[in-house]
Parts: C-alpha cells; sequence; structure tokens
C-alpha cells in the first residue's frame, strides 16, 4: 500500500521511531519525493508475516524489536488518523496495482488474512530495505527564477601591475521571463563574492583579489529590462593560482513586502599565466 499525503505530516514523523506490525499485504511504498520513507519488499513481507520492527524514518534504519504494547497502539493510532488507511482490510492485497500484481506472481501471499504469533522478543527476524539509500533521489530544485546570462571563459587573465583586465565576458544576472517573481518584484540588489571551485568563499585576505571596476562588487538589477548590468571585475595578480567561481547573492522584495534570497553560481574557470618574455612564464 502507498503512504500518500504524508508531504503534510512529515514534521509528525521527523525525529521518530515507530513500531510496525508486518501484515501480509500490507507495504510501504516510497514516494519519489519523499528520501526519508522506507520500503519493505512485498514478498519479504509475507515472509515475516506477524512479526514486529522498529523502523527509523530519519536513518532509514530496521531493527529487532522488543516494543510495548503501548507503543505498537500508540504508532496504530497515529497510522489511522494520519495515513487514512484501511486498518480493519488488511488482508485483503487489493488496495494498488502493486499489490495486485505482486499478489499473482506470489502464491505464498495466499494465506496471509490468517493471524500469527508474535515472535519471541529475543528471536533475531532480519528485514532489508529493498532499495540503496544512495539511490534516492534528491528533493527537487526550486524553480531557477534568475541565471546568468553567459558563461564565463574556462582561462581568464589576472591583472598584474597597470593593467586592467576584466573577467570575460562581463558577468549579467537575469530574471527568467517565465518566472513568476517578474509582476511582483519591486527591488533587487545583486552582490557578488569569489569562491573555490565548490562554492566555498575564499577567505577575506583573498576576496579583496576580486577588485570591481566601480568600487563595489554589487549591483540592482534593472526592473524594466529584468538584468543586471554587466559587472566588471578584474582578479589581482596576488590571488593563488587556482580554480574559481564566482556566487552572485541575489536579494529581492516582492509587492507583498516580502524578502527573497537566491544564489546563482558561475561556471567554473582558472587563471593563465602572464608571460615575462617569450621564453619565461611567471
Amino acid at each position: 500500500m502507498t503512504i500518500s499525503s504524508l508531504n503534510n505530516q512529515r514534521a509528525l514523523f521527523s525525529g521518530l521511531k515507530y513500531e510496525v506490525r508486518v501484515l501480509g499485504a500490507l507495504a510501504f511504498r516510497r514516494e519519489t519525493n519523499l528520501p526519508t520513507i522506507v520500503e519493505f519488499g512485498y514478498e519479504r513481507m509475507a515472509n515475516n508475516f506477524g512479526h514486529i520492527f522498529t523502523v527509523d524514518f530519519d536513518n532509514l534504519s530496521v531493527q529487532p524489536p522488543a516494543p510495548t504494547q503501548d507503543e505498537i497502539s500508540r504508532w496504530w493510532h497515529m497510522y489511522r488518523q494520519n495515513i487514512n488507511i484501511y486498518e480493519q482490510n488488511y488482508h485483503q492485497p487489493s488496495h494498488t496495482n502493486f499489490i495486485k500484481e505482486e499478489q499473482k506472481n506470489s502464491p505464498r501471499l495466499e494465506d496471509t488474512s490468517a493471524p500469527c504469533p508474535r515472535p519471541p522478543v529475543h528471536q533475531q527476524v532480519p528485514l532489508q530495505l529493498t532499495y540503496s539509500t544512495a539511490q534516492i533521489p534528491p528533493p527537487q530544485e526550486p524553480f531557477p527564477h534568475f541565471h546568468l546570462l553567459e558563461p564565463l571563459r574556462d582561462r581568464q587573465r589576472k591583472s598584474y601591475r597597470d593593467e586592467s583586465r576584466f573577467l570575460t565576458p562581463k558577468p549579467v544576472i537575469v530574471l527568467r521571463q517565465d518566472s513568476p517573481l517578474r509582476p511582483y518584484i519591486m527591488q533587487c540588489m545583486v552582490s557578488v563574492r569569489l569562491a573555490n571551485q565548490f562554492g566555498a568563499t575564499l577567505p577575506p585576505e583573498e576576496q579583496s583579489s576580486l577588485v570591481p571596476a566601480e568600487g563595489r562588487p554589487q549591483a540592482l538589477l534593472d526592473l524594466y529590462h529584468c538584468r543586471t548590468p554587466p559587472f566588471s571585475f578584474k582578479i589581482d595578480a596576488h590571488l593563488r593560482d587556482m580554480k574559481a567561481t564566482l556566487i552572485f547573492l541575489i536579494e529581492y522584495v516582492l509587492s507583498d513586502q516580502s524578502v527573497g534570497r537566491v544564489e546563482v553560481a558561475s561556471n567554473v574557470f582558472h587563471f593563465s599565466r602572464k608571460k615575462k618574455n617569450d621564453n619565461e612564464k611567471e
């Protein structure tokens, strides 16, 4: 059976462990956007009919039980109220297509409606997850309202004495035309900082190597054209040779006075060395 509507009940389960009785045709199915839900194999449940297991929804772990009757009753009360299952009809494996298909392919499920005694507490009953936690899909990304107009060139030049070599192409942050924020955004400020290739902000002594032409590494987004003016940055020659990125912090105010913050990272770039002469590099 599929656990549905758990999106709205997630806080209720977080940080808690529950005692779950395996009832033959009753199965827990993982929602694709809920990576903390444990999935039990249907055949495995049939083999372990009537057993009790402790399920930790946060750590995706299943342990042999030592539950009390009060714990079991509390679990089933929460399960009935929040998931809306048919507690009295668990012996009828016809709630989902998944159950129906498994029933056809598994003749051992025919007698699962008969009650089974609970095994002794000391008995170790193994139960394995039917999927690796590494295969759990990440949460759905939020809508990308802003983006970098053009990627930076992979190779950039540092600015040495008496030079003004700016990062190319000059970065521009754009509000997407299909963004739902577009009709409601009232003000938007974009600031820039220098980070390593993994997005970690550089320390202040290296952050100062990002030199803006206008004196401040920030600009207002033009609400009419829905983009910032081009940023003019040069990288001071004292910065160590490394792979770097630019992180754009975007802070905006909507017509209802709500405030939003989002970050956009540039592609990774590195620095070419300046030649002292035709045969020697600095």
